[in-house]
């Protein structure tokens, strides 16, 4: 979205007689961006302003597109492609409510950083017990109840009460459902549809209170409009690009780091990959769809091979590696992996990174080159025994 949003600039937001001015969204994106039929006044971006001014990408000034530097970042104009986490974490830190996104504007008005408290709630109560969640009305009675704003101590999060605070009504309780589904998609956070998790292989020493440190809401001067404001926070050039502290100890083999071969993206890929609980998830999913459940490349049934073991299958992402790009509400998506065997899933990485080198490409170009080139590996595997 931000690759065509960016290669769109300028472009004016009037309706024209040749179609709608965004519709090159739904070419790049390969999303509907549907709108309402019945009304021809609609456009793409009356439908989904929100959205583009939520995820801090794009303003309109003038009647005409203006993309904000996070845009560019994302897209990967002017420097490196940014990783799902630092651009997770810099809108995080700039995220408030009542949000200029939403209309009704005022510069004057009390801020509270959403993303800010619930990480370091959760951040906090690892803290204290070594593990953490937190379900949707737990935000309302604990976080909401106790009027956090985000920019508070760790001991104020350790000893937070219970109240009896509740949504408003059910169209809040869903805006606050998405917000953190969206935000779950970091890589030390796992929503489970009922909820959120902070989860770790193994901490770095110092991690939590490095992680605790940088969701500081980034607070300064408002704009006087709303727009100006989004444009404000979206800006890049001349503050320090986000950089999370690193949430894993990855344990990385000899084709992995051939693989990485420094690509910081990458690095947010394989982590992802190893979330233990996305892969509970979808491996609990595709058993009760498939039995038994074999690798998706040499159709290899491991529970046969291995009857000891309870599952030896791993998960595979389906998306390009430059994954910025396909951050979405729902977070990862099931239908977006497949299970395969550990020495398939090295094979698979090993295949993509020579594909790569070959076409003398730093990532995928979209979604289905990618699966494109995940399909050329399956085909090309060598089954049976060698003469």
């Amino acid at each position: 979205m931000a690759v065509a949003l960016t290669a769109m600039e300028g472009t004016s937001l009037r309706r024209q007689r040749g179609g709608d001015p965004l519709s090159q969204l739904r070419r790049t994106t390969e999303l509907p961006f549907a709108v309402p039929a019945r009304d021809a006044s609609y456009t793409i971006w009356r439908q989904y302003a929100r959205v583009f001014h939520s995820a801090l990408l794009a303003t309109n000034i003038g009647n005409k597109l203006t993309v904000t530097d996070i845009a560019r970042r994302v897209a990967g104009r002017g420097g490196e492609a940014l990783t799902i986490d630092e651009y997770l974490g810099t809108l995080a830190r700039r995220f408030y409510c009542p949000s200029p996104a939403f209309g009704n504007y005022v510069p004057d008005q009390d801020r509270v950083y959403p993303v800010c408290v619930l990480v370091r709630y959760l951040v906090a109560r690892f803290r204290n017990t070594g593990q953490a969640s937190i379900s949707l009305l737990e935000v309302f009675t604990l976080l909401v109840g106790n009027d956090c704003v985000g920019d508070e101590p760790i001991s104020f999060y350790q000893h937070l009460a219970a109240t009896a605070h509740a949504p408003h009504d059910s169209n809040q309780a869903r805006q606050v459902k998405e917000m953190i589904r969206f935000f779950s998609q970091f890589s030390f956070l796992h929503w489970d549809g009922t909820r959120l998790h902070f989860d770790t292989h193994s901490l770095a020493p110092g991690f939590l209170r490095e992680l605790y440190q940088f969701f500081q809401p980034l607070m300064e001067e408002r704009q006087d409009r709303s727009e100006l404001e989004l444009l404000e926070l979206g800006r890049v050039t001349g503050r320090a690009v986000a950089n999370l502290p690193a949430s894993l100890v990855l344990p990385l083999i000899e084709d992995d780091l051939q693989f990485l071969e420094g690509r910081k993206i990458r690095v947010t890929h394989l982590v992802t990959e190893r979330n233990p609980r996305l892969r509970a998830a979808f491996l609990d999913r595709l058993g009760r769809q498939q039995n038994p459940v074999l690798c998706d490349m040499c159709a290899l049934d491991l529970k046969f091979r291995y009857p000891w073991t309870i599952t030896m299958l791993e998960i595979h992402h389906l998306l390009p590696l430059s994954a910025p790009a396909e951050v979405r509400a729902a977070g990862t998506s099931l239908d977006d992996l497949v299970a395969v065997c550990p020495n398939c899933h090295r094979g698979i990485h090993s295949y993509y990174r020579l594909w790569l080198h070959d076409k003398n490409r730093p990532d995928f170009d979209s979604r289905i080159e990618a699966r494109n080139v995940y399909g050329e590996a399956k085909g090309n595997i060598q089954l049976g025994a060698a003469n």
